[in-house]
């Protein structure tokens, strides 16, 4: 008989930068719902602090049995100035589980769109850049 474990994954999210702090939710997700509590914990890498579009360093993630979705709030930092790129990416990663295993979607990002237009030769996603 094949034994079918339940396992932890996450979600892409894209956001608008915005001009001030702000919160994307990243979904943590389980495959079917679990007689166990499930721990997992979430981290975004690439930002810790105000001058990064984004920042979580880890947040431990617990599944009382039967849930299967849990929202994990990620500080955004926006502007009002232009940027030199059309957004930032962060690497979510869902890790070091109890009472389930990584699945397969257990990484993904978290893009923080730049909203106040971009400076330079950057292009934004979805616009063609014609030259004067």
């Amino acid at each position: 008989q094949v034994k079918t474990e339940v396992t932890v994954g996450t979600g892409a999210v894209s956001v608008e930068e915005g001009k001030g702090p702000g919160e994307a939710l990243v979904p943590v997700v389980l495959s079917a719902p679990s007689s166990k509590a499930v721990t997992a914990y979430v981290t975004v890498a690439g930002g810790t602090t105000a001058t990064s579009k984004a920042a979580l360093a880890m947040e431990k993630v617990t599944f009382a049995p039967g849930e299967v979705c849990k929202a994990v709030p990620v500080a955004t930092y926006g502007d009002s100035a232009a940027g030199a790129a059309a957004s930032t990416s962060f690497k979510i990663s869902v890790t070091n589980t109890s009472n389930a295993v990584m699945g397969s979607n257990a990484f993904a990002y978290l893009v923080v769109r730049e909203d106040d237009g971009v400076t330079g030769n950057a292009v934004c996603p979805g616009f063609i850049r014609t030259p004067p």
